[in-house]
């Protein structure tokens, strides 16, 4: 019995959903995602703008394609379907100058770029809802700091289209208003 029950759940549930998004689908919801949040960084951020490069967390969209499509990206194929200069790793964004050693102190994104970066990407209920990450560095204060602001995001396919159909923004930088 408890088999039966499990399996019409199951069925329910993806009766209820539909078909999983395309690969092509969810780069396309990715590139909107990215340019959302690159916009946000450079207009919502506290202290000088932002006048570095655009950094994407390329391994992170990759490997939670598999959320959303039932299989992951590889990371190359999608930095090249991203275009560069995109990255990899975190790491080599997001920067800690404890000022030792004659260092400056601080935190910030290399070359006082934005930084985006998922946190969680779901499909459910034939739309993709993804959180994500906006970091900047904030100039105001010395040492610098990294202002990040993170967002839900939620995409549904409207006429052949993927389109964002909501936005909320879960956190701010401290002493910044929406």
């Amino acid at each position: 019995m408890k088999r039966a029950a499990s399996v019409l759940g199951l069925i329910l549930l993806t009766s209820c959903t539909g078909p999983r998004p395309t690969q092509e689908d969810y780069v396309t919801v990715v590139r909107q995602a990215i340019a959302f949040v690159q916009e946000d960084s450079r207009t919502h951020q506290l202290g000088r703008p932002s006048d570095g490069p655009n950094w994407v967390d390329v391994k992170g969209f990759a490997t939670r394609a598999r959320q959303v499509t039932g299989d992951s990206i590889p990371v190359a194929r999608l930095m090249e379907i991203l275009g560069k200069p995109r990255i990899a790793d975190p790491r080599q964004v997001l920067l800690i100058d404890e000022a030792e050693q004659g260092g400056l102190g601080g935190t910030w994104v290399r070359e006082y770029g934005n930084y985006v970066s998922p946190n969680v990407v779901r499909y459910a209920r034939d739309q993709i809802t993804m959180l994500v990450v906006g970091y900047t560095t904030d100039r105001r204060t010395f040492p610098t700091v990294i202002c990040d602001r993170s967002w839900r995001l939620r995409y549904r396919k409207e006429g052949g289209q993927w389109r964002r159909t909501e936005q909320q923004l879960m956190k701010n930088c401290p002493g910044n208003t929406p």
